[in-house]
């Protein structure tokens, strides 16, 4: 019967982790970006931002910025929405 010392299992798995990772890191990304008020330049707090036909989107922080995660690979329209503002997309 083979014996595999426990170090070589060790890095065994930690060789198919750092695989995986490079295999999925191609398929999903995030998207970052700031909601502005464009007279000001102040950050928009709480102001919406969606991933058009997907349920992705977030709140933007204090200072406007936002990021969305696990976004699929492609092409997409963003819709900012905020009270008393006109929606952009």
């Amino acid at each position: 019967m083979k014996i595999i010392s426990p170090n070589l299992k060790y890095k065994k798995f930690v060789s198919i982790l750092v695989l995986m990772s490079f295999i999925s890191a191609g398929t999903v990304g995030k998207i970052t970006g700031k909601i502005v008020d464009k007279s000001t330049g102040d950050g928009l707090a709480g102001a919406n931002v969606v991933i058009d036909g997907t349920g992705l989107g977030a709140s933007a922080s204090e200072d406007g910025t936002y990021f969305i995660i696990n976004v699929p690979a492609g092409s997409y329209s963003i819709t900012a929405s905020y009270i008393g503002y006109e929606s952009v997309t």
